[in-house]
């Protein structure tokens, strides 16, 4: 499968101490990559990394085979790079259509006609069409900034915690959309706090710990490891064969 995004040795965070240290990952197209780890492993810092907005001390970014690294955030996205971060991910002023708008800022053309393909992926927000980003549940307002995110009809799209504080319905449903995103085609890399969520429903796990890659592997590899211990901060295992280096076989 073709490579939407790969990062290699990054190095970044919001003053002289990084907060990352040489991490690498890589989504393929159609598949769904999860990251996990401790709070406090670095999982946000690294999604802003390569995003644009933090600056990277070290290391690559590509979106497509295209070097994105150090653009500003609008270039990336013009790049094919959606992102959804876990707070502000919609205009809570503007109507749900509205917020699509923005999200297809960079189109040059056929606006109209991708709002309409973005709406019937998502019935509740078809329903919402003329509702305020502010008077929508939480669960909306998340499916609205991953609608959003698809506007651009990116190559990969990042999502921050996605599921944080919804209820067990909308995680569900979240997750569905996720799938189907990567059965449309796009990468979709998720961050997520739900470990046997992302167990059950990723294609790829990273586990961070400390800011650095701890292991990876397919959800079957990674559950031979003490999950539990990794996150209560014990080593939990770490002699994964790929845990220090860009996996190859997904």
């Amino acid at each position: 499968m073709p490579t939407a995004l790969q990062a290699e040795g990054i190095t970044a965070g919001y003053g002289k101490v990084p907060v990352v240290w040489e991490i690498a990952a890589r989504a393929e197209s159609g598949k769904v990559v999860a990251i996990l780890g401790p709070n406090g492993s670095g999982k946000s810092t690294f999604m802003k990394a390569i995003t644009g907005q933090i600056h990277v001390d070290a290391g690559a970014v590509s979106v497509a085979g295209k070097d994105v690294t150090g653009l500003p955030g609008h270039l990336i996205a013009r790049s094919g790079l959606g992102y959804v971060p876990q707070v502000g991910n919609v205009f809570p002023s503007l109507t749900v259509v509205e917020n699509l708008e923005m999200g297809g800022f960079t189109r040059k053309s056929g606006l109209k006609e991708r709002i309409a393909q973005v709406l019937d992926i998502f019935p509740d927000l078809k329903l919402a069409r003329a509702k305020r980003g502010g008077a929508l549940s939480g669960g909306q307002r998340n499916l609205l900034g991953i609608a959003r995110a698809l506007m651009i009809d990116p190559v990969v799209v990042l999502l921050d915690e996605p599921t944080a504080g919804l209820s067990p319905a909308y995680t569900q449903i979240v997750w569905d959309q996720v799938r189907r995103i990567a059965a449309a085609g796009a990468a979709v890399v998720v961050v997520e706090q739900n470990v046997d969520l992302a167990l059950e429903s990723a294609d790829w796990i990273y586990l961070l710990v400390d800011g650095r890659n701890h292991l990876q592997g397919t959800p079957a590899e990674v559950q031979t490891h003490d999950i539990s211990a990794i996150f209560l901060g014990g080593n939990g295992g770490n002699g994964h064969p790929n845990s220090n280096g860009p996996h190859t076989g997904h």
